[in-house]
């Protein structure tokens, strides 16, 4: 996708897959690097996250990297992670975020009942990078999962 990819995950066992098989990808059009942001290290005083968030800084528009990020909703609430999420919103005015995932979409949906931190992801990041005034700009949306009932769709919006 050639820029910064967003990838939700609300059972953190459930990437453990994916991350193998991300870093495997081949890097034949660019580079491609996958950060799993719950496994960041807690003892280094956030200068991981400030990494990550330095390196999507420096994507442009007309990159040929892709940066793909797995994280919790619970990591983006974080206060810690108010960096991460400011980048975030940059990185979607410079139209460098190109993709929004949930994987799993269904637990997604029967977690809001319960999990906080999914119900604020929707004012404090999806109004933002899915601004209504602007449909145009919004990065691609991707609901994953295989077993979810039609009427869960509607929840997602």
């Amino acid at each position: 996708m050639n820029g910064i990819v967003v990838i939700f995950i609300p059972l953190l066992s459930l990437s453990a897959d994916q991350m193998v098989k991300m870093k495997e990808a081949k890097q034949l059009l660019g580079s491609v690097e996958t950060h799993h942001l719950d496994e960041l290290p807690t003892n280094d005083g956030g200068e991981s996250l400030q990494k990550i968030v330095n390196r999507m800084s420096q994507l442009q528009e007309e990159t040929t990297s892709t940066m793909f990020l797995f994280l919790s909703p619970q990591f983006l609430c974080k206060k810690s992670s108010k960096p991460l999420l400011d980048a975030l919103v940059v990185a979607y005015e410079r139209k460098v975020l190109r993709v929004v995932g949930i994987d799993e979409a269904h637990l997604f949906v029967l977690h809001s009942n319960f999990r906080l931190e999914i119900r604020m992801l929707k004012d404090l990041f999806f109004k933002k990078v899915f601004d209504e005034k602007n449909p145009k700009s919004h990065p691609i949306f991707l609901a994953m999962t295989a077993t979810m009932p039609s009427n869960f769709a509607a929840k997602l919006e």
